[in-house]
């Protein structure tokens, strides 16, 4: 069995699958272009490689530290199902939440695939190839439309089916739109920005910098220029401020680059306020999510919205619950089992779809008390947002506690400890830079998007963690 585990062919085999695992990772999104049926094909691999390399990890004795991050992950998913069971959360939500997370598993397969220097040039090439593929994808696409080659009308209404829906979001009908394999582009950006500082790599970074300009994911945008300028100011710092260390080629290229970035959001700032309009109302959405879990963190008792509620069209309709004040200031009748029991309030279609509704405090005492250790448990939600949030750490934190940001917060702590460590073993910076810059930009987006704790950032921090911890036993 070792035999056929260790031989050539079988790892010849293994560094294809990775190859085409890592292309669909990097190109698919979040997983939902590529179905069949209710199956993804990202689910397909996945099973695939955590069979085949769970065979193989109990044969390798240098895999402890993977199994201990399973063990210490399993602890956490576990945890979180016990407590979300105990708050009699409803068990398809509790899977939707445990479903995302199991790709925190694949770390199995990328120990196996980020052990030699040939494993991580290919990943790094990977990676670059499905950047410059998207950004080239997405201009061409978006050149197509302005010429009115591609019609505005059948292309969204393709991209808008049921099973794409999710996968892209468009910014008004003028052509520009995101694709949630676009968070890519603020990653691999990176990795052309720390190679070799030539003309051809040149073009490739600001090809990709207006493709994500054009995107109008002003938030990664923003975290791409800040940490940018920032890693140029470090790289001058830790050469003491030398002037002539800015004549060097690497520190010339990365100061045309940041200049032609700042440039373009600055003579199209215009266009770009205009296309991306009014965002108030994810701004609002966001901020709700905030006040409703704060809510039943805090355990108030108003519910957040009141006069929304007292106002919505179908409660006014109903003459015993708004037009008897007495009624509306009673407790006891809000309480009482009766009304709780009503069908024709609890039940009805129209009441249970109306987030205003949704928000009455009798939503928030059907829950156990918050408990800061392990949260309310997976399957718990708020009125505005029943399952997902796009408030990662406040999802965390608000499901698993502080156990779950302890997880997290390791992952993030580990990659800087190896990162600061792999520089004092006189690992070239330009080669680690990109992984744990990429770490970065996954964590401060998650601030405000689901990344995480997806397939989509998880699948990178992975990486990095495992390319950061490897970067030492590699170079001896």
């Amino acid at each position: 069995m070792n035999n056929i585990l260790n031989s050539e062919r079988t790892k010849r085999i293994e560094s294809y699958f990775f190859t085409f695992l890592l292309y669909e990772l990097f190109l698919g999104g979040s997983g939902r272009v590529f179905t069949f049926g209710s199956i993804t094909l990202r689910m397909i691999l996945f099973s695939i490689a955590f069979l085949w390399f769970s065979i193989r990890i109990f044969q390798n004795p240098n895999k402890k530290f993977i199994i201990r991050m399973v063990l210490f992950f399993g602890i956490t998913i576990s945890i979180g199902t016990l407590v979300g069971i105990l708050n009699h959360a409803p068990k398809g939500l509790i899977f939707l939440d445990i479903k995302q997370l199991l790709f925190f598993l694949s770390i199995i397969c990328f120990s196996f695939c980020l052990e030699t220097k040939e494993q991580i040039n290919m990943c790094i090439k990977t990676l670059k190839n499905a950047t410059f593929i998207l950004s080239i994808g997405y201009l061409i696409c978006y050149s197509l439309i302005q010429l009115d080659i591609i019609k505005m009308e059948p292309f969204y209404n393709t991209l808008s089916e049921e099973w794409l829906h999710d996968e892209f979001m468009f910014r008004g009908m003028g052509g520009n739109f995101f694709y949630k394999g676009f968070f890519y582009l603020g990653i691999g950006i990176f990795f052309y920005l720390f190679s070799k500082p030539t003309i051809k790599n040149g073009f490739i970074t600001l090809i990709i910098y207006v493709a994500l300009f054009l995107t109008l994911l002003r938030w990664l945008l923003a975290i791409v220029l800040v940490i940018f300028a920032c890693t140029i100011f470090f790289n001058w710092a830790i050469h003491k401020f030398k002037i002539s260390f800015l004549k060097s080629r690497q520190m010339v290229f990365h100061l045309i680059i940041i200049c032609v970035m700042i440039l373009i959001p600055v003579t199209f700032k215009k266009f770009y306020v205009t296309t991306l309009g009014n965002k108030q109302e994810s701004v609002n959405i966001r901020k709700q999510q905030f006040d409703q879990v704060t809510a039943q963190i805090f355990n108030k008792k108003k519910p957040t919205n009141i006069s929304k509620i007292i106002k919505n069209e179908e409660v006014v309709k109903n003459k015993n619950i708004i037009k008897n004040e007495e009624v509306i200031k009673n407790k006891n009748i809000i309480e009482n089992e009766e009304v709780v029991k009503n069908k024709n309030i609890i039940e009805n279609e129209e009441v249970v779809k109306n987030k205003n509704i949704i928000e009455n405090e009798e939503v928030e005492k059907t829950t156990k008390k918050f408990n800061f250790i392990y949260g309310k448990g997976f399957g718990m939600g708020v009125p505005i947002r029943p399952i997902h949030m796009e408030l990662t750490y406040l999802e965390i934190f608000f499901k698993q506690g502080i156990l779950g940001l302890s997880f997290w917060l390791f992952i993030f702590f580990y990659c800087i400890y190896n990162f600061k460590k792999a520089w004092k073993n006189h690992v070239e910076l330009n080669t680690i830079l990109p992984w744990i810059i990429g770490v970065f930009v996954i964590y401060l987006q998650s601030i405000t998007n689901p990344l995480l704790v997806n397939s989509i950032g998880m699948s990178f921090v992975i990486l990095a963690m495992l390319f950061l911890r490897n970067q030492t036993k590699i170079t001896h």
